[in-house]
């Protein structure tokens, strides 16, 4: 039986017409306003304690308050006669700049900057009248269409500050706002004032012309953590388009880790959008910084926090993080307001996974004490330097994650009295000098180990090698001595990442053991002797991705007869290079499409083993040569797709998956793709797909297989795709 409506019995005045979203905290309503004769959207709160209700209704009158043609308007608000909270606001006919930005890409600079100018004015209105907005960023941003463009409206003004408000009924020490887009001091429970807009203005503007925000962890955690510590890229090093250099030092000054060092308030914003080729000026007077009083937190989010016991729930990935949810669609953990308590948190997420926020290494004492059952640890937003790490003796932990912690090597062979131990991650780490490694040979099942970024010393290396249990280990971006890299000899290695590691030489790796070797992002392989790598003992997979690997290289890749899959797109590698493994045992190879594609897809016909094909920057519509292959499964890499080149298919009958990572899909490829009688699987990676792609995956259902990883699909469509294809095997991560 469905639950009572909770809109019911708010008023007669209004007629509820659909339900537009749902969320953790509430539902949004479009209604009739039958006295007034219009349009209105209704948010409903999920709360009911008294407590709940004076914060509500203080932030309705100080929303109510504002009027601005860049703010939403909010009409009214109170309780249903059950208790249920609601306030009655505008209807915006309109899309998110969140969403925007999922269609186009990125925006242009032309068109963005009126965008960026009407969302200063609207928060510069509302500073003027003590409220801060919190949680900025494109999602609360609604573009309605008109003659002269864009007109914006700032939405979910809920989690605010009030000057001249009652501050007894508020908590203070707490961060509120969504991982991507908070500022250093929101992540650290800090105050909260305008300078708080200003960064986070600063991550909308950097994804509006980059598609992508400025710092992205692989966690929840860990994108908090990148606010507080990662310096993030410049601007005009993630966009393909030309970015004047007025609004580059503009953005650069809003995500300042020090509010000292941002521009001093959103009117000197404004100012130098006016003028982008104007220098930006960051300074403050100390005048202005000391006029600045605690502010009251109002906030539904915070409300419902408090009353769950403060616990903030974050969800960990082993992917990287998808786009955030915009106000209509499922929430997710990345987009979600949280709330975080003053002091130590520790943060469950279920099944024995905990994060612990602000912990010091005697407060693991108690956490190992109130949590047995503690299988999945994650340190890094705790002040841990290592000693408490003797307290998680007993645990069954399995997972443990250390990115950025101090741990010496006294302290980490702490870890070898934790037998379920399988995976570490400990990133960044320069205080290790090697010893302690040898911690993890006591470990019977131990299994992965992730250091990127970290410093590995000789010692390092040799204590790595006593590991005894089949292991993999990320040394991506880790800086060791020359010479060093011949004391890794770990007898059961089954994957080793040397990425970005400015690896010159292959001389290190001889006499090495290992299945998969991944050497992506290292130039100075590009005149390397290869076959150095003909003596690494079980070498299967090889990855060599822009490594810039010239025709010599590549000839001598065609020894390695015991490698069936080699990947080395971003390499000099033509027609001619290509024939010459047609006798190889390679399966699965991904390259770089070079030459005349008639003569780059008949160069791959007549291959042995050959049954997998990813291709960068290439066509579908060039594929036809392939039809003289054995090719089951094709791929396209960093390229473009249209239903018009999906015609090609029926001349090469023989392929059966297509796989698309990064790519653009244009709105018809879906549509034809579900009259395709050869395709049975497909994969999409890292690839946007508008609401009407997202809806057309229902209608796949000739597939046998469905797999989408990277890629950002509403809970709610998820469901619906599996219900809609029964017969499919469908993954969605």
């Amino acid at each position: 039986m469905a639950a009572p409506d909770p809109v019911l019995g708010i008023s007669d005045r209004y007629e509820i017409h659909e339900k537009l979203g749902e969320g953790g905290v509430g539902l949004v309503y479009k209604a009739r306003d039958t006295v007034l004769d219009q349009w209105v959207a209704i948010k409903v709160m999920l709360l009911d304690s008294d407590r709940s209700a004076v914060r509500f209704q203080q932030e309705a009158r100080a929303i109510g308050k504002l009027s601005h043609e860049n703010i939403v308007r909010v009409f009214d608000f109170g309780q249903t006669g059950d208790g249920k909270l609601y306030m009655v606001s505008e209807y915006l006919d309109g899309l998110s700049l969140k969403e925007l930005i999922r269609q186009r890409g990125s925006l242009s600079e032309a068109e963005a900057i009126p965008v960026f100018e009407q969302i200063c004015r609207g928060l510069a209105y509302a500073h003027s009248n003590g409220v801060v907005h919190r949680d900025l960023k494109p999602a609360n941003v609604m573009l309605l269409s008109g003659a002269d463009g864009y007109a914006v409206k700032l939405i979910d003004f809920g989690l605010v500050k009030i000057l001249d408000e009652d501050q007894r009924l508020t908590a203070t020490g707490v961060g509120i706002g969504s991982p991507p887009y908070m500022s250093p001091e929101q992540v650290e429970g800090g105050e909260i004032d305008a300078a708080t807009d200003i960064y986070s203005l600063g991550c909308l503007i950097f994804e509006s012309l980059a598609g992508r925000p400025p710092l992205l962890g692989d966690t929840v955690i860990e994108t908090m953590q990148m606010h507080r510590k990662t310096v993030p890229p410049a601007l005009s090093t993630m966009t393909d388009q030309q970015i004047s250099e007025g609004l580059e030092k503009l953005v650069a000054a809003c995500l300042e880790k020090e509010r000292s060092g941002r521009p001093e308030s959103i009117d000197h914003v404004l100012q130098a959008l006016h003028g982008p080729d104007d220098s930006v000026s960051t300074e403050t007077s100390p005048a202005s910084r000391r006029t600045r009083a605690p502010l009251a937190l109002i906030s539904i989010a915070l409300c419902l926090a408090l009353i769950t016991a403060g616990v903030l729930l974050l969800s960990r990935s082993e992917k990287a993080p998808v786009a955030s949810a915009t106000p209509d669609e499922s929430f997710n953990s990345m987009d979600l307001p949280l709330a975080i308590n003053e002091g130590r948190v520790a943060n469950s997420m279920g099944g024995g996974r905990y994060s612990l926020f602000q912990f010091a290494d005697e407060d693991l004492r108690d956490f190992a004490r109130e949590h047995p059952d503690a299988e999945d640890l994650q340190l890094d937003t705790s002040s841990i330097n290592g000693p408490g790490l003797k307290y998680l003796k007993g645990l069954p932990i399995r997972y443990l994650c250390l990115d950025r912690l101090p741990i010496n090597d006294h302290d980490f062979a702490y870890l070898g009295d934790l037998p379920g131990l399988k995976t570490i991650h400990m990133q960044n780490n320069t205080t290790m000098t090697g010893s302690g490694y040898e911690a993890l040979s006591r470990l019977p099942e131990f299994y992965e180990l992730k250091l990127t970024n970290s410093r590995l010393t000789e010692k390092a290396m040799e204590s790595l090698s006593k590991i005894e249990t089949p292991v993999r280990m990320d040394l991506t971006r880790c800086e060791f001595p020359p010479g060093s890299l011949r004391k890794l000899r770990p007898p059961h290695l089954e994957r080793l990442y040397l990425c970005e590691t400015k690896l010159g030489s292959l001389e290190d790796l001889k006499g090495l053991t290992c299945r998969d070797l991944l050497l992506e992002g290292n130039p100075g392989l590009a005149l390397a002797d290869f076959s150095c790598l003909r003596e690494v003992e079980g070498l299967s997979s090889l990855f060599i991705d822009n490594c810039g690997v010239k025709s010599k290289g590549i000839g001598q890749l065609v020894g390695l007869r015991d490698v069936n899959w080699l990947s080395m797109t971003g390499c000099d590698v033509g027609p001619a290079d290509l024939a010459d493994f047609k006798s190889s045992k390679i399966y699965n190879l991904s390259v770089t499409q070079r030459g005349e594609p008639r003569d780059f897809y008949s160069s791959l016909c007549g291959w042995r083993d050959l049954h997998e094909l990813k291709v960068e920057k290439g066509s579908l519509s060039d594929i036809g040569p392939l039809f003289r292959s054995d090719i089951e499964s094709f791929g396209l890499i960093n390229s473009s797709v249209s239903g018009k080149q999906l015609a090609v298919l029926d001349e090469v009958p023989g392929i059966n998956r297509l796989i698309f990572t990064h790519c653009k899909i244009d709105g018809d490829f879906l549509k034809e793709l579900a009259r395709s009688r050869t395709i049975k699987a497909l994969t999409i990676v890292e690839t946007d797909l508008s609401e009407r792609q997202i809806a057309q995956l229902q209608n796949l259902k000739r597939l046998k297989r469905l797999v989408i990883e990277e890629t950002h699909i509403p809970d709610s469509d998820k469901q619906k795709i599996q219900q809609s294809l029964p017969d499919t095997e469908v993954h969605i991560d």
